[in-house]
């Protein structure tokens, strides 16, 4: 799993051996003490990630869910745009747009292509987030893990 962060770009899988832990990767020094400051993160320099953290899945789960809970922007390229990251991800956002384009067409209006509504304001949008936050619900209630 990629996660580009304000502050961050972790790439997370298995680790190899123990299905409770993963292996918590970055390209960029400081990347993972960042999220994961109790961290031990190692530096391999002929890895295809050089830094990386064994992490337990739950501690990972927990962390990247509380950034998520604590979003409060509506576009990360805003957010970057002075930052040194600002760059690579305006590459990796335009790469993903160009494989948008290539499969489904240029029915775009850059660059406010997405709606954003106000769910207060506008009742169907309303309507939607309720039915969303049921189903996210019931599936959380169903779910056996």
């Amino acid at each position: 799993m990629w996660i580009f962060l304000r502050d961050s770009f972790l790439s997370i899988v298995q680790h190899g051996d123990e299905p409770r832990l993963l292996q918590v990767r970055a390209r960029i020094r400081d990347d993972i003490e960042r999220i994961f400051p109790e961290s031990y993160v190692s530096e391999d320099t002929r890895g295809d990630y050089r830094f990386c953290a064994t992490i337990s899945r739950d501690r990972v789960a927990h962390v990247i869910a509380n950034r998520v809970q604590h979003i409060d922007y509506g576009s990360l390229n805003e957010q970057v745009r002075t930052s040194d990251r600002s760059n690579v991800y305006d590459k990796a956002y335009s790469i993903m747009l160009e494989e948008q384009v290539a499969r489904y067409g240029t029915e775009l209006d850059l660059p406010g292509y997405v709606q954003s509504f106000d769910i207060e304001a506008d009742a169907p949008e309303a309507s939607l987030a309720a039915a969303i936050l049921a189903k996210e619900a019931m599936m959380a209630n169903s779910d056996p893990v």
